[in-house]
């Protein structure tokens, strides 16, 4: 802008600024390559006119333009275009101008050659060789870029290569050299394109046989450059530049001569180093051949070679190798932290550096030990990250791992998992390549240094892993030697605390296999320097740095196997390695140095070892011992330590603190003011664990060698019995009053794990000894005891603590010292040790030194009369069992399992469940939850369940005979489990009641687990076998096999807990002795005591199962419950047990009578089992019934007929329900729907001898009808046909026998039965009936008493079932209608509509018992009120016995007024017993009542729902219906009558209505059933006599109609058999035809009588053949008085005259059913056949009128209606004279009916006028006084 500043006057150039102005807006509109060729032009032509000036206006935006133009995607004719232009413009402008503006035009020039066509580069060289090349020192800003320019051209074959190097010598030479090569290394530092010309070129400008120092301008002017440029070629991805580098290496830097700092020549070495990654053999021939030297290869150069490699390339080579290791760790590291690791790690470089440095054995071997160290810190600094995170554990956790823990993967990052397996592979390679040995030899000897630094002391504090950095590159190279530099660095210096992290880090990382192939017990070497050097600096050593150098010892031994043969480490020490692959390896002896005194405090010469090769773990145990005494002290703060020469005083004074601090009570730990700070004292927690757990690892270590004897070690020999080693006594005093409780846990648990190892090894000296080894066996087994089989290999173990050590201690009460000081610590110790207090409890209780120990101290808590006392055990106890809980604790070794089983502790806090004290009772209830909670099931249960399967308890089946009833021929036999061994019943008792404490606390949470709970596979017991094992045996033996047979494992495993319980006690409570009369009294009664608590316990656990159901309604649930009770067989052994409870076991004699005989009975104790027995089936049938609820389906559908006979328990045959031989089982059926069941309900409620429990019986029902399903309507109307029939034997028994006859037949009775037993007939009627949810029934006592003879329900009773002629309206409803509801809004369930129609059919002997039970309350209350006759308890009150008559009935009747009404009148039927309801000859045309009768007329009297109205509505819908046969119509109009007859007259005033309209169908049917009309016309005249006048006219006149036409029809009756004379109407005579004789009406009342009988005949068969074969058959019925005195009707005695012919004509015709009203025969033949048999009954007609015509004459008519009576009468007596003037014996009857009429008549006066002239004619007729002597007094 200053060049255009000068010019800015001038015209002629700002003509020369607007054309290139105008020549650059060109290109803004081109769109092709070719539009820029011709801006080109413009642009050319400008300048070409413009020569004038040496400046170029709008340079930068030429310069934009051309560079456009020279883009490399554009043809080579737009790239020559610009490049003319860019000629014209060098050319005007000149070197100055182009020196001053070259970055303006290099944009564009500089990237062309490279991807320029082969015709533009000749004028580009050009422009170059003539513009730029002049320029001179000038190019030097632009020099990197010329040369990125020219060095894509150095191609090689290419036609202007040489021109293009000619052209860069030329540069070289006119610029500086140094600077040249300086942009030259830039060039090859930032372009990797350039990388290869320009080292090529540097190598083509080297000469040869020339020196180093001749050619150090190659350097450049930088050497940080030129060092950088060749670090980044040496690392390039090319193998060619790679090999350039190195070429230049070779030539241009031999190690020998320093030109670089030391540095950066270990950079570029480690560059270099790089390139053996390759594995390229012409890169790694010429890396060798540097770091060699470049000599030949004759034999004098190959020494030659290694001489120059160890004198100036080794410790370039081990500096350059740590540099890359200490990089890439940190590298790595780096990338762990901020979590951008990628799958690669760069630490798999450096290893495989150092594989491929170790195939050449002069370079590799020789630097190896050097960086060793370096190479295992930086994989622990790359690996232990990413473990800690795979692991999920900090550095403390990993320190307390005393097993080497394997590789564990990374689940969270893939990639980090990838790049972790990589590194191992390498790793492992690397190792395998450099032999294991070397590394364990070099730990070792890194510790034999630190051990021997005894006068200086280690580091004390953990520090980071020490770095080693470069040398800057301003250090002088001269001023380093190589040789002290080799020697400084060949052992890098490293803490304890970091050598113990490394050796930890090796042993886990290092593979297996290569561990297993080491030789020389490397690692017990390594174990053995690391205890040495630990003892000599355990005072001056950190806590945390022991800590884990005893954790080191403890897995190196682990990993290795000990001197003198082969070590079986426990098997989770080698998780990844079966025991098989384990190889027995021999090591050879540790000839360092060792102790060899007993007394740790006293050092050793060291050729002592050496003398005695003493086997590696013999000072391996000798080593820890020492260390052990010795860093007690420490950690103990003891003030009693002696000095290293007084030992036997120091052991002395030791012994005397620890027993006297135990014997004194002391605690677990010292008062808080003596503790030290948390986290000082947690180091010293964790180093003493550790120390501890070694000492336990090396006393399981086994020895295998054949002739080795026992090691004891020397700390563990004793001088005399009396005396312990000083480690011991260590041990010991640590358990009491310890600085921590940590310290103290980790004490006590490490002496009971020595005591463990104690029990172990005298268990193996047990086995041994067995197979032929001799041991005294007078004392414990020892070392010298033992005596080798010979050529047998043994296992010897090591004996840390001896048994004579271990003697002394259990002799001084230590043990029990120790389990007080434990178990009262666990109640006062904080909560976060709680935990450790615990643990050591349970190693207590299962040591062997110390059996029982615990529990009794516990136990004598529990028992404690100190309340406090008391609840601190219970508190305490709970502690330790929730904190003892495992829940795989087969995962424990046995001896630990057992030992978390506190038995007597147990049963007392199961116990506490049922305590009479609250307190007890809540804590061992919220202890109970918190176990069932957690599943804690294997701890609580096993020992209850296997007290229970005990192998003396295994059974078989049986069948076995029991007493029979005397009038049974055979004996009675059923099947049961018999016990085939003695077998003690208490302890299974106690079992069995503290499950039922269990399941009574927790019922719904115990279900709920051990139905999810399957059984373990071990055993929790000691001597004991699996559960699942005795379960199996126990079923073999059941199913006929041998209890000993190998068990089923793979069944027993599929168990759970609810399973084996279910199954169990459905086994007990049907096992027996075989030989019962030989058992003791007290024996029998354990065995009785357990079968009642075994269905006490199944009844508490189904109970729970519908707690459970009701709650979660899961389908899952019911089928596994329904699934259950098949597999458990269940059905079967409990209709085993309810059958045996109800055969009868004794014989009564009755007792202060002389009835002589016995009667069976059922004892006590049976009927005390059978009651719970009920209580089971009440629960299983409701969980049964809510299986299938939820399920959704039913299994089964029974009806009442396929429920088979009702029992079958007197058989002959045995009744062997598991066997299905007589009474059968179906698996799938409910139980109530099994027919055994069934028939057991019925026989129960039809024995004599078990009406003790008939109310216990109906309560069961009662409760479980919502659950009885298909069964309901059998057991239901079974129930219900028992029970009435026994209330009407005791009905027949009150009223027929005297107090003695009663006391002897009723002696099984209970009191209070009656009122019991109609409870629950109520509730269950009415829940049949209504719907409604049945009451509780009272469960009376039982009042045994002595009878002399059985009389049952079947022989007395009369009541029967309903035959198939038998009352129709009982069931009108039956398949096609439906019952007729006194609620419109009442529906009863479709499920109950079975049951309603089977109770319906037998509601009529239901009735009929109530009625009996109605009487003999009604006669105790009529006599109650004279002479206070004897009425038994059972009855009840008067009071009781009334009210829940009412109570049933009423309810009933207020639904079912139908049924009930015809139920009532079919027992009227019955109690009718064949009498006549229609007479003759009688001034009643009815029969007069029963005593019975007159009983149910005052029970339907107090049913207030069946008032008249109701009565009079139900006989018109059953009147309707014409399903009624005559004698049923007959007896219903009977009872309706005599209903009516007691009614009040208000009441019978509403019915006025209703019975108009049934006096309508009874006069519309007058010719089809004429003694319809009879008794109609009775039940009007008994109705007009009961009520008033009415005083609404209307009313009036309807009554007046009504009245009117009943004479009428009665009259047409009475006419039937009348014909006229004459033509007159009123000429009427009999019809000769129509005349009855007294011999034909003899005949057809006898027919007729014969044929209403025969009618009910069916009804009364049963009833009259009870009565005939009843042993009361001879009694004669008590009178019943008379309620009805003062009644204003009449009734007469008198024989039946019904109407058989007309119904027998009826019957052919009208198939038995009543004629439509209305409808008239359909031709004159049948006419004159109606009028025929209507005519039979005109004598009847007349009695019915001379019956009635007063009460209507009087009432109806009275003396307002005086003319209507007598045309009444009038129009009557036509038809009544012809009877009066006829005077034959044919028309006696008829005549006496006709006078009777006149008689009632001639009453009134005013009814003279109907009849005055007609008798005063037949008065004086000659024949009159032809009459039969009684019609005398009717005339007169």
């Amino acid at each position: 802008m200053a060049d255009d500043a000068q010019y800015a006057h001038d015209p002629k150039f700002r003509q020369f600024s607007v054309a290139v102005e105008k020549a650059l807006r060109s290109f803004e509109s081109t769109s092709e390559w070719a539009d820029l060729i011709s801006a080109l032009g413009k642009l050319s032509k400008v300048l070409q006119t413009h020569t004038q000036f040496h400046i170029l206006p709008k340079k930068y935006t030429v310069g934009k333009r051309l560079s456009q133009c020279a883009h490399p995607a554009l043809p080579s004719g737009c790239h020559l275009k610009a490049l003319e232009v860019y000629d014209l413009i060098f050319t005007r402008i000149g070197n100055d101008g182009l020196a001053r503006d070259i970055f303006v035009y290099a944009s564009g020039l500089f990237p062309l050659l490279g991807c320029s066509a082969m015709s533009v580069r000749p004028p580009l060289l050009s422009i170059y060789e003539t513009h730029f090349l002049p320029l001179g020192h000038h190019l030097s800003p632009a020099l990197q870029g010329l040369l990125l320019a020219l060095l894509p051209g150095l191609e090689e074959g290419s036609e202007h290569t040489q021109r293009i190097q000619t052209l860069l010598v030329s540069l070289c030479k006119v610029t500086d050299q140094w600077l040249f090569y300086n942009a030259l290394w830039s060039c090859v530092l930032t372009v990797p394109s350039a990388r290869l010309p320009a080292l090529v070129f540097v190598l083509s400008q080297m000469t040869k046989g020339s020196t180093p120092e001749d050619q150090q301008h190659f350097f450049g002017d930088d050497l940080s450059t030129m060092v950088k440029g060749l670090c980044a070629a040496l690392t390039d991805s090319m193998v060619l530049v790679q090999r350039s580098a190195l070429d230049v290496l070779v030539v241009l830097l031999p190690l020998h001569q320093e030109f670089l700092p030391r540095s950066d020549t270990v950079a570029v070495l480690g560059s270099a180093l790089s390139t053996l990654l390759r594995r390229d053999m012409s890169l790694s021939r010429r890396f060798f051949s540097w770091v060699s030297g470049q000599q030949g290869k004759s034999p004098e150069s190959l020494t030659r070679k290694k001489e120059y490699f160890v004198r100036y390339a080794k410790p370039l080579l081990i500096q350059a190798m740590r540099l890359m290791l200490t990089e890439c760790a940190q590298e790595d590291l780096g990338k762990v932290r901020t979590d951008s690791l990628s799958s690669r790690l760069e630490m798999v470089q450096p290893i495989r550096i150092l594989v491929t440095l170790l195939d050449k054995e002069d370079i590799g071997q020789q630097i190896i030990d050097e960086i060793l160290l370096e190479v295992v810190k930086a994989l622990y600094t790359v690996c232990q990250p990413l473990q800690e995170d795979a692991t999920g554990e900090n550095d403390n956790m990993a320190a307390q791992t005393y097993a080497p823990q394997s590789p564990t993967p990374l689940q969270a990052n893939p990639a980090r998992s990838k790049g972790l397996d990589e590194l191992r592979l390498q790793a492992q390679t690397f190792f395998e390549q450099l032999s294991p040995v070397l590394v364990w030899q070099h730990f070792a000897s890194c510790f034999s240094i630190l051990e021997r630094s005894k006068q200086r002391t280690p580091d004390l504090h953990r520090r980071p892993i020490s770095r080693h950095p470069s040398l800057t590159s301003q250090e002088s190279a001269k001023s380093v030697d190589p040789a002290s530099l080799a020697s400084d660095d060949a052992r890098p210096s490293c803490s304890f605390d970091e050598l113990v992290d490394l050796v930890s880090f090796m042993l886990a990382f290092m593979p297996l296999e290569l561990i297993l192939d080491l030789k020389e017990g490397m690692l017990l070497v390594v174990a053995c320097h690391c205890l040495r050097a630990v003892r000599c600096h355990y005072k001056t050593l950190a806590f945390s740095t022991i800590q884990k150098s005893v954790v080191l010892c403890s897995q190196l031994l682990a990993r290795s196997p000990p001197a003198g043969g082969a070590i079986y480490p426990p098997a989770q020490l080698w998780p990844d390695v079966p025991a098989s692959a384990v190889p027995r390896l021999t090591f050879q002896y540790l000839t360092s140095a060792a102790h060899s005194a007993t007394d740790p405090s006293e050092e050793v010469k060291e050729e002592s070892i050496a003398s005695n090769q003493m086997q590696l773990i013999e000072v391996c145990q000798h080593y820890v011992q020492a260390f052990f005494s010795l860093f007690s002290t420490r950690c103990l703060n003891n003030t009693y330590q002696a000095t290293s020469d007084d030992g036997s005083k120091r052991l002395s004074e030791l012994k005397r603190v620890v027993f006297q601090s135990l014997s004194t009570g002391g605690r677990l730990v010292k008062s808080v003011a003596d503790v030290q700070s948390d986290i000082e004292q947690r180091d010293v927690d964790r180093a003493f664990d550790a120390a501890c757990h070694l000492l336990v690892q090396l006393s399981s270590c086994q020895l295998p060698c054949p002739c080795a004897p026992v090691l004891g070690g020397h700390g563990s020999s004793v001088k005399d019995e009396s005396s312990l080693s000083s480690w011991l006594l260590s041990l010991m005093s640590a358990t009491s009053n310890s600085p921590s409780y940590g310290l103290a846990s980790s004490a006590v648990q490490c002496l009971l794990q020595l005591c463990e190892a104690s029990q172990v090894r005298h268990s193996h000296a047990d086995s041994t000894r067995s197979e032929g080894l001799a041991s005294n066996s007078e004392t414990l087994m020892d070392s010298a005891d033992m005596t080798p089989r010979e050529g047998a290999d043994r296992f010897h173990f090591v004996v840390m603590a001896s048994d004579k050590e271990l003697g002394i201690v259990q002799r001084a009460s230590y043990f029990e010292a120790l389990a007080v000081l434990l178990w009262r610590e666990l109640g006062h110790s904080p909560v976060q040790q709680q935990q450790q207090l615990a643990e050591l409890l349970c190693q207590l209780n299962s040591c062997a030194l110390a059996p029982g120990v615990l529990e009794r101290v516990i136990c004598s808590d529990f028992s404690s009369t100190d309340p406090v006392v008391s609840l601190s055990a219970y508190k305490r106890f709970s502690l330790l069992w929730h904190l003892s809980f495992e829940e795989d604790f087969t995962s424990d070794s046995p001896h630990l399992a057992r030992g978390k089983l506190f038995l007597r502790p147990l049963n007392l806090m199961l116990d506490g469940l049922s305590s009479r004290h609250s307190w007890c009772r809540a804590l061992a209830h919220s202890w109970l939850e918190q176990v069932l909670s957690a599943r804690d099931l294997h701890r609580l249960l096993q020992p209850l369940i296997l007290a229970l399967l005990k192998p003396n308890s295994a059974r078989v089946l049986r069948v076995l005979p029991c007493p029979s009833p005397p009038q049974e021929k055979s004996k009675l036999t059923y099947s049961c489990l018999v016990y085939i061994r003695p077998h003690d019943t208490a302890v299974s008792v106690y079992a069995m009641k503290s499950l039922l404490n269990v399941v009574r606390a927790q019922p719904q949470l115990f279900v709920t687990q051990t139905a999810s709970c399957q059984l373990p596979q071990g055993s929790l017991c000691p001597g004991i076998a699996a559960l699942g094992d005795l379960l199996t045996r126990h079923e073999a033996s059941i199913s006929g096999g041998v209890f000993e047979s190998v068990p089923n494992k793979a069944m027993a495993a599929r168990r759970n807990y609810f399973e084996v319980l279910l199954t169990v006690l459905s086994w007990t409570m049907v096992s027996t002795f075989a030989d019962e009369a030989s058992q003791s009294a007290e024996t029998l009664e354990q065995l009785e005591l357990l079968q009642v608590t075994s269905v006490e316990l199944l009844t508490a656990l189904l109970r729970a199962c519908n707690l459970v159901l009701q709650h979660e309604q899961t389908s899952s649930s019911a089928s596994y419950i329904r699934t259950l009770l098949q597999i458990c067989v269940f059905h079967r052994y409990y209709l085993i047990c309810l059958t045996k409870s109800m055969v009868p076991t004794i014989l009564k004699k009755p007792c202060g009578h002389s009835v002589e005989g016995t009667s069976p009975a059922i004892s006590a104790t049976q009927k005390a089992f059978q009651l719970l027995l009920l209580e089971l089936a009440e629960v299983v049938i409701e969980l049964e019934g809510r299986c299938d609820d939820i399920v959704g389906k039913e299994t089964t559908s029974m009806t009442g007929d396929d429920a088979g006979p009702v029992h079958a328990l007197y058989e002959c045959k045995a009744v062997d329900l598991l066997s299905n031989v007589q009474v059968t089982t179906v698996s799938v059926y409910r139980l109530a729907v099994q027919p055994v069941f069934q028939g057991a309900v019925a026989h129960a409620l039809d024995c004599h001898y078990l009406t003790s429990v008939h109310c216990q019986w109906l309560s069961m029902l009662n409760r479980s009808v919502d659950w009885l399903g298909p069964a309901l309507c059998p057991l239901i109307t079974t129930a219900v046909s028992h029970v009435s029939k026994w209330l009407l034997y005791l009905a027949s028994v009150r009223s027929q026998c005297d107090a003695q006859q009663i006391e002897v037949l009723l002696a099984d009775v209970p009191p209070l039965y009656v009122p019991s037993v109609l409870r629950g007939l109520s509730s269950l009627l009415h829940f049949a009936l209504l719907g409604r949810k049945p009451v509780e029934v009272y469960n009376n006592p039982v009042s045994p008493s002595a009878s002399s003879t059985s009389i049952t329900p079947t022989s007395s009773s009369t009541a029967t079932s309903p035959s198939a002629s038998s009352w129709a309206l009982i069931l009108p409803f039956g398949s096609s209608s439906q019952p007729q509801p006194a609620k419109d809004d009442f529906q009863l369930p479709e499920h109950l509509q079975p049951v309603r129609d089977g109770i319906l059919l037998n509601l009529a002997n239901v009735v009929q018992a109530l009625v009996d039970v109605w009487s003999v309350w009604r006669l105790s209350s009529a006599r109650n009120s004279d002479s206070q006759p004897y009425f038994p308890t059972m009855w009840g009150s008067v009071e009781q016995v009334s009210r829940q008559t009412i109570a049933l009935s009423l309810p009933i009747g207020i639904q079912y007024s139908s049924p009930l009404l015809a139920s009532i009148a079919e027992v009227w039927l019955r109690e009718q017993r064949g009498q006549p309801i229609l007479q003759l000859n009688t001034a009643a045309l009815i029969s007069a009542v029963n005593p019975k009768q007159e009983q149910i007329l005052s029970l339907l009297c107090e049913l207030h729902c069946l008032s008249c109205d109701v009565l009079f509505g139900i006989a018109k819908r059953l009147l309707a219906s014409k399903d009624l046969t005559a004698p049923q119509e007959e007896c219903f109009f009977h009872l309706l009558i005599h209903r009516v007859a007691r009614a009040p007259s208000l009441e019978l005033q509403r019915c006025w209505s209703l019975l108009h309209a049934l006096l309508k169908d009874g006069i519309a049917s007058f010719s089809s059933s004429p003694p319809r009309l009879f008794l109609s016309i009775v039940l009007l005249a008994v109705y007009l006599r009961r009520t008033p006048q009415p005083a609404d006219r209307k009313l009036k006149r309807e009554v007046q109609d009504a009245s009117q036409r009943c004479l009428d029809a009665c009259t047409n009756v009475v006419g039937a058999s009348l014909e006229n004379t004459a033509w007159l109407r009123r000429s009427m005579a009999i019809t000769a035809s129509h005349m009855p004789h007294a011999s034909s009406m003899d005949s057809i009342k006898s027919a007729d009588s014969s044929t209403g009988a025969s009618t009910s005949s069916g009804l009364t068969e049963r009833m009259e053949d009870s009565d005939a074969s009843s042993p009361l058959q001879a009694s004669e019925p008590l009178p019943s008085p008379m309620s009805d005195a003062g009644t204003d009707y009449v009734v007469v005695n008198s024989d039946n005259i019904l109407s058989s012919p007309l119904m027998a004509e009826r019957n052919k015709t009208g198939d038995g059913k009543h004629q439509v009203d209305g409808q008239q025969p359909a031709s004159s033949k049948g006419i004159k056949a109606a009028t025929k048999l209507i005519a039979v009954y005109s004598p009847q007609a007349l009695q019915c009128l001379s019956s009635v015509i007063a009460t209507f004459v009087d009432v109806v008519f009275g003396s307002e209606d005086k003319e209507k009576a007598v045309t009444i009468l009038s129009n009557m007596m036509v038809y009544v004279l012809p009877f009066l003037k006829t005077h034959s014996s044919q028309n006696l009857l008829s005549s006496t009916a006709a006078i009777n009429f006149l008689s009632s008549i001639s009453e009134f006066h005013y009814t003279r006028r109907a009849w005055r002239r007609e008798i005063t004619d037949i008065f004086f007729d000659p024949e009159f006084f032809h009459f039969d002597s009684s019609q005398l007094s009717r005339y007169w």
